[in-house]
């Protein structure tokens, strides 16, 4: 399994260093770590976003990066995150990387942190800003984020894509970029 370590957390932003370029983790590429928070066992699952350099990857984390430290390790999964489907799963409710959530205080605590966890993308933004990424893609209908990044950076280029006229159009956008 490969493996890496953690390098920089800037609220969900999780930077990722690896041994050479030959093991960085494709684009999309699910990352885990298990570690312990408050002496609960806990796995955070994180998926690639970038590329950076220097042997980095750079993610989003699934859930909350509290506890977590430079140094610690983390292993790649060898493919994009995935959840159950089919009969099996009728019925059930799991959270964003698939994990089946079963008894009524882990349902009422998922609920709760989906309502009132901060949401950090000012931050992310910013901070992938000042290292220099000046081209942003929204994938999925309604182009609120790249709206509202256009609104809080006028230097920043954000496109959103929603469908197959405006995936060619950004695909274009990237190659002359």
């Amino acid at each position: 399994m490969n493996k890496g370590n953690i390098v920089q957390v800037i609220g969900p932003v999780v930077d990722v260093e690896f041994s050479d370029t030959k093991s960085l983790p494709k684009i999309y590429s699910a990352l885990e770590i298990e570690y312990e928070v408050n002496g609960n066992p806990t796995k955070l699952t994180l998926e690639v976003q970038q590329h950076l350099g220097e042997n980095w990857a750079r993610t989003i984390a699934m859930s909350s990066t509290e506890g977590l430290k430079r140094g610690m390790s983390v292993n790649d999964t060898g493919g994009p995150i995935s959840v159950p489907v089919g009969e099996g799963v009728l019925g059930r409710l799991f959270n964003v990387t698939g994990e089946a959530v079963k008894t009524l205080p882990e349902i009422r605590q998922t609920l709760q942190d989906q309502v009132t966890a901060t949401v950090r993308w000012v931050d992310c933004m910013e901070g992938m800003l000042k290292r220099g990424c000046d081209f942003f893609i929204e994938l999925g209908p309604g182009g609120v984020l790249a709206g509202l990044l256009k609104r809080t950076n006028k230097d920043a280029e954000a496109v959103a894509v929603n469908d197959v006229g405006s995936a060619q159009r950004c695909a274009e956008r990237l190659r002359a970029h």
